[in-house]
């Protein structure tokens, strides 16, 4: 999955895994920029936070780490795909033929 312009108070790390469970969350934030506030904080903004979710085990971070490529392509297949009309028309064209017969 693919999430744009995410802010984070310090500089985040290149992979941050998120558990809950047995599931876990990698994400991998790239292109991130620092920025300075007016009041003198910096923030750092990840144009692109590419994020897959997995089975939670205990040496992730280091599987991840060691296929960070692959992980990545994974993440940015994973992006769901909208709809064209086209592709909505033939399913309620489907659903009326399962529904009404033919």
């Amino acid at each position: 999955m693919l999430t744009k312009n995410v802010h984070y108070a310090e500089n985040p790390d290149k992979i941050i895994v998120l558990r809950n469970g047995n599931i876990a969350v990698v994400e991998m934030p790239t292109e991130v920029k620092e920025i300075e506030l007016e009041d003198e904080r910096t923030e750092y903004v990840a144009e692109k936070v590419y994020s897959v979710r997995t089975q939670n085990t205990p040496n992730l971070e280091e599987r991840v780490e060691a296929n960070y490529e692959e992980w990545l392509a994974l993440a940015a297949e994973a992006e769901p795909q909208m709809a064209t009309l086209e592709d909505v028309i033939d399913a309620v064209n489907a659903l009326t033929e399962i529904v009404i017969g033919d």
